[in-house]
């Protein structure tokens, strides 16, 4: 699981991404950072191994310019900066952050192997693809690996240049590709527009009178915002547009409900177990009030539970240094505890 934002508007963006990654970077994230942003000279990125500390010491937020943009923190899965967010597709047309994991669809691997392969036959190769075998990258026919998200940035980037709707584009790319995920798109000739593919993940949109937050958590957006569902396929706009649709029949059986009990499952944990992760109390207190090994909103509860007890001060967040196993650059981690 990873976190990431996303803006449109009539403000510089990168300033205002950085202000939102740095309220939620640790909540599920922490270890590999990137951002990009767009003008009228196309996608501007760079990403990193490491916090956001890691990220300033070698790059400037000036040096982004643009008024829409996205960015992005991943845990700590193994790899060097081509493992980390954005993904670009090998034209530079389709920009790319996502979080979530397989789910249910831990069988995905031929599905998205294939679909890197077909591509690389017509000649499309991903950016992300180098010889190292890592976490959640498929092995090709020319002896390189991709990574998942990579390979859905190409996918899209491939319809939409054929057709130039992007709906369509994310909708037919993404619905054979099954993970549960959101994965949010910049379209480089569409300024001001974000596209997203929501498959039973935590997606807060907040339309301001500056612009449009996106973000996995209303942490991250300055205003309250509301939920897009979790079988979904759209954009929103820079001008307070939005559209939204199903994005296919696999995705129909979600069940979007909480269970009782939720908020006092994780106070209690807390109350226990001080200075833990959010991914701790999710597998340790939230998961067992979850009966099926189904499509079920357990991380749109985790966020749901954290985010009401966050906003009534009744914890805190620390944020703190961490080890990262896979770099000498620190990842970094919010602590969360009951106060």
């Amino acid at each position: 699981m990873c976190v990431w934002s996303a803006y449109a508007g009539c403000r510089e963006a990168a300033p205002v991404l950085w202000e939102s990654l740095n309220k939620i970077e640790g909540i599920w994230g922490g270890f590999y950072t990137g951002l990009v942003t767009m003008d009228e000279n196309g996608l501007h990125w760079e990403k990193c191994v490491g916090n956001t500390d890691a990220w300033r010491r070698q790059y400037r937020l000036e040096d982004f310019p643009g008024s829409s943009g996205l960015i992005h923190s991943r845990t700590a899965s193994g790899g060097d900066a081509h493992r980390a967010h954005p993904f670009i597709g090998a034209n530079g047309i389709v920009a790319l952050v996502a979080q979530g994991a397989s789910g249910i669809f831990d069988d995905n691997t031929q599905a998205f192997t294939d679909c890197a392969k077909a591509m690389l036959a017509r000649g499309r190769k991903c950016r992300s693809a180098i010889p190292a075998k890592a976490a959640r990258s498929f092995a090709l026919t020319d002896g390189t690996c991709a990574s998942m998200s990579d390979i859905v940035a190409n996918a899209v980037e491939e319809q939409y240049l054929q057709h130039g709707d992007p709906v369509r584009a994310m909708k037919d790319a993404c619905s054979p590709l099954p993970e549960e995920s959101a994965t949010i798109f910049l379209f480089r000739d569409r300024p001001g527009f974000i596209g997203f593919v929501n498959v039973n993940q935590h997606v807060v949109c907040d339309f301001e009178q500056d612009g449009v937050w996106l973000s996995v958590s209303r942490i991250g957006v300055p205003g309250l915002g509301f939920e897009i569902p979790g079988n979904s396929v759209g954009y929103v706009t820079a001008e307070g547009e939005q559209h939204r649709e199903p994005l296919g029949p696999r995705y129909q059986s979600i069940d979007t409900r909480i269970p009782g009990g939720s908020l006092d499952a994780f106070r209690d944990y807390l109350q226990k177990h001080p200075r833990v992760q959010l991914s701790e109390i999710c597998d340790n207190a939230l998961a067992p009030l979850f009966p099926h090994e189904m499509l079920e909103y357990r991380a749109v509860t985790a966020y749901n539970v954290l985010e009401t007890l966050y906003f009534s001060g009744h914890i805190r967040m620390e944020a703190v240094e961490h080890e990262n196993w896979a770099d000498p650059e620190p990842g970094k981690i919010f602590l969360i505890s009951w106060q």
